[in-house]
């Protein structure tokens, strides 16, 4: 076994990146690759985030598009499908590190500047009802996005997950203090006893979180796939991504049922991804 290890070792070590077994850090195997070559696991996800970040995902994607089932050290990316589930996830990963090691009064003051931004294009174009995310961990904060539409007479909206059925259902937020109960998977939610429903066809705007973005306006979410079919539902409405400069990536390695964002709002710029008409 020690000998296999290390024959892949001094294989990673050697070849071009298309080949690299981190994308499929998650498994034991590259567990033990990692411990082998003696580099930490967040470690070689930020080597492999920069790689990424820094032009090579084109030259992941053409390994990807080249690699078969044969399971040998020479091909050991197992077909093209599996090859990018697992660099889509390493992508997920790298991005959520950057996006945590931004010190928190940092993030919060950015949050402000991003918000800021989306409260100018809602006051610009009239927006009365806003679906929007109720941040947690390192996420573009919206508390402020909250306190301005609930100030200003808007129609707040926040989503409770139905994790059976997979879906989303938004719900009308009057009242902070009593309006929000936590999931049993520990975020923040509205209180289905107290927040009535919307119907989704209503919405004017949707804020969409995500751990990763790109330029064309596809995002990496968390891996569930609510947003895409929630926002499938609300053709009418603007979906605008909120991202910190560090979540945008040049390519998210978008899957046929990703839907694309019109607008991404970041502490810099708002990016235009999609035609839209308000």
């Amino acid at each position: 076994m020690e000998d296999r290890l290390q024959a892949e070792i001094d294989y990673l070590r050697n070849q071009t990146v298309k080949h690299v077994s981190l994308l499929a850090l998650g498994t034991q195997r590259n567990a033990n690759l990692v411990k082998w070559l003696k580099v930490p696991h967040s470690g070689a996800l930020a080597w492999f985030g920069e790689k990424c970040s820094g032009g090579w995902i084109d030259t992941m994607k053409s390994g990807l598009e080249g690699s078969t089932t044969d399971s040998s050290p020479e091909k050991m990316v197992r077909t093209p499908d599996y090859g990018q589930r697992q660099l889509r996830k390493c992508l997920r990963a790298e991005a959520i590190r950057r996006r945590d090691n931004i010190p928190p009064a940092v993030r919060s003051e950015l949050s402000q500047r991003i918000i800021n931004r989306v409260i100018n294009w809602i006051e610009e174009n009239a927006i009365i009802a806003v679906q929007l995310y109720l941040s947690m961990r390192s996420e573009v904060e919206t508390d402020g996005l909250l306190d301005y539409l609930l100030a200003s007479d808007k129609i707040a909206l926040a989503t409770v997950t139905d994790m059976q059925r997979r879906m989303l259902t938004p719900l009308r937020i009057s009242d902070p203090g009593t309006d929000f109960v936590f999931h049993p998977y520990g975020m923040c939610e509205p209180n289905r006893k107290t927040c009535p429903s919307f119907p989704p066809e209503q919405i004017d705007l949707i804020i969409v979180p995500g751990a990763a973005f790109d330029r064309k306006g596809h995002r990496l979410g968390y891996g569930g796939g609510f947003y895409d079919r929630f926002l499938r539902r609300c053709p009418q409405a603007v979906w605008i991504g909120l991202a910190y400069e560090a979540q945008i990536i040049s390519d998210t390695l978008p899957q046929p049922r990703d839907v694309p964002l019109h607008r991404i709002v970041t502490e810099n710029d708002s990016l235009m991804c999609q035609d839209i008409s308000v």
